[in-house]
């Protein structure tokens, strides 16, 4: 890209991005079920589940 601004232009796609993914992955089922406030305050976690909300964070 080479139009005036075009860096701007791509650093707000790449928030917009960003801001879905985050909502994707804090509104999963893993992360409102099983890595939720109220489990983890109590150390109660599922490691499998846990992997899996790493997995799709680190995507």
């Amino acid at each position: 890209m080479s139009f005036p601004g075009h860096k701007i232009y791509v650093g707000v796609q790449m928030w917009s991005n960003f801001v879905c993914r985050y909502q994707a992955i804090s509104n999963s089922e893993g992360m409102l079920g099983w890595f939720s406030d109220y489990l983890r305050s109590r150390n109660f976690t599922n490691p499998l589940q846990v992997e899996n909300i790493l997995t799709q964070i680190i995507e």
